[in-house]
């Protein structure tokens, strides 16, 4: 039985390193993804921006096509459709933004998750710790009175 239990703890330990190592590579790969991540989505915020003021610009060129229409139908049919177009890419990376934010928060979550299961596993290691160290008293224990009888 006490055999079992230190092969219990020296598993739990093995599975605790391994957990250690996993964990420090999750947190790596999450900085990097966060990084990324972080470099793509204000790319992403600056071409929002500059779509958004490109469809300003369009939108004064529209008023201003609707003041010479005879002269400009053909254009402004031009621009309309540029202007679903970048109204189009900007709602795509608006949507492609959130969903990023949406993946941060499940890594997060995930990190968190695991943290969580690294403390049960620590706590276990600290239970079978106990019991080992109680197991080896007791075994000492018992050592030291057979070797009691055997010099009487």
């Amino acid at each position: 039985e006490n055999l079992q239990l230190v092969e219990n703890a020296i598993n739990l330990e093995r599975q605790l390193e391994a957990t250690k190592g996993e964990r420090k590579k999750l947190a790596e790969q999450m900085s990097k993804i966060r990084e990324s991540t972080a470099i793509e989505k204000e790319e992403l915020t600056g071409k929002i921006d500059q779509l958004a003021t490109e469809n300003d610009s369009l939108n004064d060129l529209i008023k201003e096509a609707d003041i010479h229409v005879s002269d400009v139908e053909e254009e402004k049919h031009v621009l309309l459709q540029k202007r679903d177009e970048l109204e189009k890419r900007y709602e795509d990376m608006k949507n492609h933004v959130e969903k990023l934010e949406t993946q941060i928060g499940q890594m997060e979550t995930a990190k968190v998750e695991e943290a969580n299961k690294l403390e049960k596993s620590k706590e276990e290691i600290c239970l079978l710790t106990a019991k080992l160290a109680d197991a080896k008293a007791s075994i000492e224990t018992k050592m030291t009175k057979e070797t009691d009888l055997h010099e009487r």
